[in-house]
Order: structure tokens, then C-alpha cells, then sequence
């Protein structure tokens, strides 16, 4: 059978892709853009994201939208780093990697900001998703029941 780690690691990849491909659709409304920084959903939620480390750190007030592009960016920067996510070819490197707590923790960001983005798309934007491609809405349930369950 499969690892617990080699399961997570498929689907971290499997719900990125599934939530970028639904962004894609959503990020060509023009709607979108008559967002201003820091604001989201529900009213007076604002968003933030952070650049660096450390003291080196920057936070910035961001909007909804431009934080689910930044959030689907640092997805795709952790799962293409071979460091993190190594290639499945390296059984050896895999297996060490996939071990380890730093991995699990990593992967546990990773679904709870997926998860954020969800809450943004069918909160603040299911409606926009209808009437730009109705079959998304019922792809994205499907999608969102698949993280869920």
C-alpha cells in the first residue's frame, strides 16, 4: 500500500491543481479588479500576506483576490522545489524527505491555505462563477467536497 506521506503529497499536488485550474477560470472576470487591498470576505476581513523571514519580514494589506494569487504562487514554488517536494523517482530522497516533521508541517500549510482560498471562491465569488461558467460551480463543489472528504 501507499504511505500516509506518499498520499498527502499527491494530493497536496491533485487539490493545487484543482484549485488553480477553477482560479483560472475566475481570474479572467474583470470584477476582480474592483477590489481594493485588504478587502475580503466577510466585510471588515482583511488580508495580509507576508514576504521573507524573520526581521527581514514585510507584511502587506493585500485583497482577496491578489491573495489567492499569491497563495496558488508560494503552492507552486513549494511543490516545484525538489528540496520539498523531491522527485518521486528518488525513492530513497522521497522517502527521507516525506518523514520528515518539517514535510508535515509544510503540507499542513499548504491544505490550510487551500482551504482559505476555497472559503474566498465560494464566499465571495460562487455567484461571479456562475455567470462566468456554470459548470464550474458544480466542478468546483466536486473539487471542494474532494478536499473535505
Amino acid at each position: 500500500g501507499e504511505s500516509c506521506a506518499g498520499w498527502v503529497t499527491v494530493h497536496a499536488i491533485d487539490f493545487y491543481n484543482d484549485v488553480s485550474t477553477i482560479w483560472a477560470v475566475m481570474a479572467k472576470d474583470p470584477y476582480l479588479d474592483s477590489f481594493r487591498p485588504g478587502e475580503g470576505f466577510p466585510s471588515g476581513v482583511e488580508y495580509r500576506w507576508s514576504e521573507g523571514t524573520g526581521r527581514d519580514a514585510t507584511t502587506t494589506s493585500v485583497s482577496a483576490p491578489e491573495y489567492t494569487e499569491k497563495v496558488l504562487q508560494w503552492i507552486a514554488h513549494q511543490i516545484n522545489d525538489e528540496t520539498k517536494f523531491p522527485d518521486e523517482n528518488d525513492e530513497a530522497e522521497a522517502r527521507r524527505v516525506f518523514q520528515t516533521p518539517r514535510f508535515a508541517a509544510l503540507c499542513g500549510q499548504i491544505f490550510r491555505r487551500l482551504f482559505h482560498v476555497y472559503v474566498i471562491i465560494c464566499t465571495s465569488f460562487y455567484r461571479r462563477l456562475e455567470t462566468i461558467e456554470f459548470i464550474m460551480t458544480k466542478h468546483l463543489n466536486m473539487c471542494f467536497k474532494h478536499f473535505m472528504f
